[in-house]
């Protein structure tokens, strides 16, 4: 999938140009039912993925051997504030969003605000799922270890879900694309 092709820019667009994608041929009723239908199922796709990740970094923090990218600086705020992973990842990930609407000013699209509401439902569901993982406390080093590579795959099937859903991405993957577009660079380089 072409990284350049995010969700402010493909979603939007082809929310408001719906005539246009069929070509003017079907009635309005009908496009914009199949365009309803067609959100409806990138929004499953992207809860879908939301809950892949929770579970995932919720593997990884009780791991105990550390914890995935995405939530690495809210478990660093959680362990300092006692605020919870969940809370502490909206807080981070809000602020990041507000710094995007800073340095991208007028290139800020209003449609990118849906990160938050993407960061809130993504915290909550962290918070949900380490409270269904409280039991889980392993002892040994290899089952630290199993937990910890679970954690990891579960992330990147989590990802993969998000970015075929192709709506909003959660703050941390959607900030790399547009610092790509803010520096002209390409996404790999950044």
């Amino acid at each position: 999938m072409n990284e350049s092709n995010t969700a402010e820019g493909e979603s939007e667009e082809e929310f408001t140009n719906t005539e246009e994608v069929n070509g003017g041929t079907e009635n309005t009723s009908s496009s914009l039912k199949h365009t309803v239908i067609l959100y409806i199922k990138k929004c499953v796709f992207l809860c879908i993925g939301l809950v892949i990740m929770s579970f995932g970094v919720g593997l990884s923090i009780k791991a105990m051997l550390g914890t995935s990218p995405i939530s690495s600086i809210p478990t660093v705020l959680f362990n300092i504030t006692g605020l919870s992973v969940g809370t502490t990842t909206i807080i981070f990930n809000t602020i990041l969003v507000l710094l995007q609407i800073a340095l991208l000013r007028k290139r800020f699209k209003p449609f990118q605000l849906l990160q938050i509401p993407v960061c809130v439902v993504f915290g909550l569901l962290c918070d949900v799922v380490l409270s269904c993982l409280s039991s889980v406390a392993p002892t040994q080093y290899q089952a630290q270890w199993l937990i910890c590579i679970a954690g990891i795959l579960l992330v990147a099937i989590g990802v993969s879900f998000e970015v075929a859903a192709n709506l909003s991405l959660l703050q941390a993957k959607g900030s790399r694309l547009r610092s790509a577009r803010f520096c002209q660079k390409s996404n790999s380089d950044i």
